[in-house]
Order: C-alpha cells, then sequence, then structure tokens
C-alpha cells in the first residue's frame, strides 16, 4: 500500500531530570525553546524548528531535543544531519527509554542507506572545500566527508591554482576517494555570487555543472567572460552573462519563470496556501503569488516567504511530491509595535463595550424602577385631580361648587391648580423616565455592537504547542513507496 511521509503526533516525555548545571533562567529558556520549536514545526516551518532545537540543545543537552532534532532532519530530508543526530543521541545514555532507543537505532540503519563517504586525498592544508557550490570548510577536514547518495560536485580552491572540480555518482553507504590534482594558473581567481530563491536548481558555468542551488552560492571561476545558468525541471533556463576581474565578486540573482507547458500529472503538484493575516504577500521561488489561489508547481523543493507590514516575514522551504495538494498554514507574528498598538486597541474597544453595556444596562434598570414607581404616583395625581374636579362640578352643592355662596374660592383655586401641576409634573417624570431607559438601552446595544466588532484581544497571544501537525498532505494521483510515521517528543 503506497502513502505519503507524514510527521504528526507528539508524544509527553518529561526531561527535567536531563537538565543540569544551568540556573532557573537557562532552563525555562530551554524549555521556551523547545516548546517553540514545537510549535514552528506544526506551522510547517521546519527551518525554524531546527534553530529553535538546536538552541535548546545548547543551553540544556538535552537527549530528546536530539531526537527530534533528528527526526525534523528527517522531515527535511538531510539524512547526513539526521545520521549525525541520532548517532549523538544513541552515544548519550541517559534519559533515553527502550522503545525510544530502538526506534532510534532503526531509523538510523534506515537513513544510513542514503548517506555515502567521500575522502579528499591529496588536498593541501589550508584548502577551500566546497561541495555544490557551498564552502563547506578548509583541508584537512575533521573527518570522512558525509554526502547524500546522487550526484554530486566537489570542488578544491587553492589560490595560484586553478579550482579542482570533480562530479561525482555515490550510492548508499559507499565509500569513494578522490584524488586532488592541482593546477597552477598565471593569474588568481575571481567570484561570482550567485543568489536565488529557487532550490534544487543546477547551477552551470559556461555549459559546466558546478553545483546546485541553495539560497546563495559562491562560485569560484577564472577572471574573464562567464555565463551563468540554473536548470531546473518545470522551469525556463535562465542565464546570466557576466565578466569578473581579477581578485574580483560578482553578484548575479537569477529566478526563473515556471514554465507551465512542462507541467503534467506525474511532475507537478498543488500548494494551498492558508495565511492568518489578509492582504499578505507571497513569493514562491522569488515570484509574486496570490496568498488564496491554490498554485500548481513543479514537483520538489520550493521557498515560500509571506509578509505583511507590521508583522514578521516567514520562510517555508515545502516539498511538493507529484501528483499530491499540500496545504500549508502560515501564521504571521506581529512586530512588537504592532502587536502593543493591537492590543492597545482592542483592549480599548473591550473595556468601552462593557462599560457601555454596564452603564447602559444600569441607567435602563434605574429608569424603569423610577418610571414603575412613578407610574403609582401619577395614578394617586390622577385620582386626586380627577376628584378636584368632581369637586368643582356646578350646582352640585359640593366643596368647590362655583354657585355656592359658602365656597372658599381661593381655596378651591389653588388646590385646583397645585393637583393639576402635580399631575403634569408626574406625566413629565413618566416621558423622562421611558426616554432614559430607551437611552440606556441604546448605550448598552452599542456596548453590545463594540464586543461583538471587536477583534479578540487575544488573537495574537502565545499559542500552546499543538498536537496536529499544520501541513497536510492529500494525495491524488501519485504515492510514494516510502511511507513511515514520524513523533516528535512533546513536552520537554
Amino acid at each position: 500500500m503506497c502513502s505519503l511521509v507524514a510527521l504528526s503526533g507528539f508524544h509527553t516525555y518529561n526531561a527535567d531530570a536531563q537538565v543540569n548545571n544551568t540556573t532557573n533562567a537557562t532552563q525555562r529558556e530551554a524549555r521556551e525553546r523547545f516548546d517553540q520549536g514545537l510549535r514552528l514545526f506544526n506551522e510547517g516551518n521546519n527551518s525554524g524548528a531546527l534553530a529553535e532545537f538546536g538552541r535548546a540543545y545548547e543551553l540544556s543537552s538535552n537527549p530528546t531535543v536530539l531526537y527530534n532534532i533528528a527526526l525534523v532532519q528527517v522531515a527535511m530530508g538531510h539524512p547526513v544531519e539526521a545520521v549525525e543526530a541520532l548517532e549523538k543521541f544513541l552515544n548519550s545514555k541517559t534519559g533515553q527509554s527502550e522503545q525510544d532507543r530502538s526506534h532510534a537505532e532503526e531509523l538510523l540503519k534506515e537513513q544510513s542507506r542514503r548517506v555515502a563517504t567521500l575522502s579528499l586525498d591529496n588536498a593541501p592544508a589550508g584548502a577551500v572545500i566546497e561541495l555544490d557550490g557551498v564552502q563547506i570548510g578548509h583541508s584537512p577536514l575533521p573527518k570522512l566527508l558525509r554526502v547524500t547518495v546522487g550526484t554530486h560536485v566537489v570542488s578544491v580552491v587553492v589560490p595560484g591554482n586553478h579550482p579542482f572540480t570533480r562530479e561525482v555518482t555515490l550510492a548508499g553507504a559507499e565509500l569513494q576517494r578522490i584524488v586532488v590534482e592541482l593546477i597552477p594558473m598565471q593569474q588568481p581567481n575571481g567570484w561570482i555570487i550567485l543568489q536565488t530563491q529557487l532550490p534544487g536548481a543546477d547551477i552551470l558555468v559556461d555549459g559546466k555543472l558546478v553545483g546546485t542551488t541553495p539560497s546563495l552560492n559562491t562560485l569560484t571561476v577564472t577572471p574573464g567572460k562567464h555565463r551563468v545558468e540554473l536548470r531546473r525541471a518545470g522551469y525556463q533556463p535562465i542565464v546570466s552573462d557576466t565578466e569578473v576581474s581579477v581578485e574580483g565578486k560578482n553578484t548575479i540573482q537569477l529566478n526563473p519563470d515556471i514554465d507551465e507547458s512542462q507541467l503534467g500529472a506525474t511532475n507537478a503538484g498543488t500548494l494551498r496556501l492558508r495565511v492568518s493575516e489578509s492582504d499578505s504577500e507571497v513569493k514562491i521561488d522569488g515570484h509574486q503569488r496570490s496568498s488564496v489561489a491554490p498554485v500548481l508547481l513543479p514537483a520538489g523543493q520550493h521557498t515560500v516567504v509571506v509578509q505583511r507590514v507590521g508583522f514578521e516575514p516567514q520562510q517555508r522551504s515545502v516539498i511538493i511530491p507529484a501528483g499530491a495538494i499540500l496545504d500549508l498554514d502560515v501564521n504571521l507574528e506581529p512586530t512588537p509595535d504592532t502587536r502593543q498598538a493591537y492590543d492597545s486597541r482592542t483592549g480599548r474597544q473591550q473595556t468601552w463595550g462593557w462599560v457601555a453595556v454596564a452603564s447602559g444596562a444600569g441607567i435602563t434598570l434605574g429608569s424603569v424602577i423610577f418610571t414603575v414607581y412613578n407610574n403609582k404616583k401619577l395614578n394617586d395625581a390622577q385620582n386626586a385631580y380627577d376628584e378636584i374636579l368632581f369637586e368643582s362640578v356646578e350646582k352640585s352643592g359640593r366643596r368647590c361648587d362655583v354657585l355656592s355662596p359658602t365656597i372658599d374660592r381661593a381655596a378651591c383655586q389653588q388646590d385646583l391648580s397645585d393637583r393639576y401641576d402635580n399631575l403634569q409634573q408626574h406625566k413629565t417624570y413618566r416621558t423622562l423616565g421611558w426616554v432614559t431607559a430607551g437611552a440606556g438601552a441604546a448605550v448598552a446595544v452599542t456596548g453590545v455592537l463594540l464586543l461583538l466588532t471587536n477583534d479578540s484581544p487575544h488573537r495574537y497571544d502565545r499559542r500552546p504547542t499543538a498536537t496536529n501537525g499544520r501541513s497536510h498532505w492529500y494525495p491524488t494521483f501519485a504515492c510514494n513507496s516510502n511511507s513511515g510515521l514520524l513523533g516528535l517528543r512533546g513536552t520537554f
């Protein structure tokens, strides 16, 4: 049964006892780095996770961190680094379960089959050693050179000599010896600094393969005119002609365009991005892309850069398998100034929202209570006024009958006026009560709207470590014969 390689599922492992001879602050930083590594891994940022795990190991020397470093290297397709981390993990005898050791040993055997060894014989001391266009050290190297299986370009650069370059193809677990033969030249070298966002492309100088691209390559050449070309399946070849002076350095940028006519079911896959912030700028292999529309890409490794004003830029290295869809979630983290402004705005709106809800509700409740109380007084005032009117009916013979010869006309008139004024006063109170209740309700509704329309004040709070990865594979019509399940350890 065919399935794609996945990295998911975090298990707990208590490693407190493994942190020795460190201060509490160092322990705390190590744990924070470890947790951040897990978070970055969940978001698909393997290179960022690797950096955090590396720092956590520097602080703690915890074998659990080494174990996770090895697994992330496996996920990134770096068998050489994975083997080195696994060997170091297995050489540490403390804090390891039998299950972990057994799994590490099995994984070491599997990864070792993807690694070959090179020996550079006759290289003079101090010579610059380059592998696939990237400087890796000076001779003599401290140990034999481990490389991934496949084709590589090895160069040895010694001032005053033509660069020694050899293309080699190695099988798993093979040891190949290269005898370095230097040819003196009449003039010194020059250098071409090649910058590109496209990984995995072949670099050709004057038609000769000299390496493959990481993001930056320094190419040693003889002074004069040279043609630099990048080639990768699914992309249009791109060429740059440059002239290098004696001991000069020329910088060129090459980001080839995708050749859509070459993309098909067997050599392309789809990348679907989900970016946490709208209106973000997305670049894939140095070219502007939509942050929402799926992108059809040549199978293999790609560099994804997502940035937005006020947020820390995020870079992801992803591998698109042929005939598959990769969903990648990118959570942009705000800069300190953006976070402070956001927290201030949302906190202020939340505060005013609750103040408006509380004050509006209080005003409304108070007004309703007052209006209910006033209605009783209003009824009493109405009854009193009706009573004086009843007593003032002509020819009734009652107390304030205006035709009665015994009436105290001044007292009745004053009583009528007082009762009328009292009635009108309570009617005014009733109107004011309902108006105030309505105003209080409007204030409360405004507060509710402020709360409902407010962004979450906790949106950018530090996210807890998740238990599920945020990169998901969806195979369509292709599969990978290498299947497996790797689990990072989730508690430091």
